[in-house]
């Protein structure tokens, strides 16, 4: 080869060489763009953060007023007296209900009644879907259901929540 052929080549290589690191520069140049495009995007939403996080927070908290709002200032005996008529309501023949424990958990008052019930299966949760509509604050903790002579005998467990230091009446009594 001579020399004067080399130049030539060397210089198409170089600016084949150029070209690519142009092309590359570009293209990364332009993914960046889109990258500064996007945070500007949300930069507004990083300035709301700290309005949002005290939305949030007064959310949680009037959620939590309304939770307790419906039964908190009730004495306990209102929601048991309750029962009864849910249980007339439901046809129930035969209804027993017992105050077990009342204890704190979690900064909440707890009361667990044992409620003991005879009738047909469809009375009974229709009693149990009454309970679960009640929007009062309980939980079935437990539930037993046993079949004697077509009739249902059931046995639950019922968590009655308030908060703590509120007025409950009952303890150990017994309702028939």
């Amino acid at each position: 080869m001579t020399r004067n052929n080399i130049l030539p080549k060397l210089f198409v290589i170089i600016s084949v060489l150029w070209i690519f690191a142009f092309l590359y520069l570009y293209i990364r140049s332009i993914n960046m763009q889109k990258q500064i495009d996007f945070i500007e995007e949300n930069y507004s939403e990083l300035e709301s953060l700290p309005y949002y996080k005290r939305s949030i927070e007064k959310l949680q908290r009037e959620l939590t007023d309304i939770e307790w709002e419906s039964f908190s200032g009730r004495p306990l005996s209102e929601f048991v007296v309750l029962l009864p008529k849910m249980a007339e309501k439901s046809k129930i023949e035969t209804l027993k209900i017992e105050n077990t424990e009342t204890r704190i958990e979690n900064e909440r008052e707890v009361t667990e009644l044992q409620i003991s019930a005879v009738s047909s299966f469809s009375k009974i949760a229709s009693f149990i879907d009454l309970l679960e509509r009640s929007r009062l604050p309980i939980q079935i903790n437990s539930l037993g259901l046993e079949e004697n002579n077509g009739k249902i005998k059931t046995s639950m467990s019922l968590r009655i929540f308030k908060p703590a230091g509120t007025n409950s009446v009952l303890t150990g009594t017994q309702v028939e």
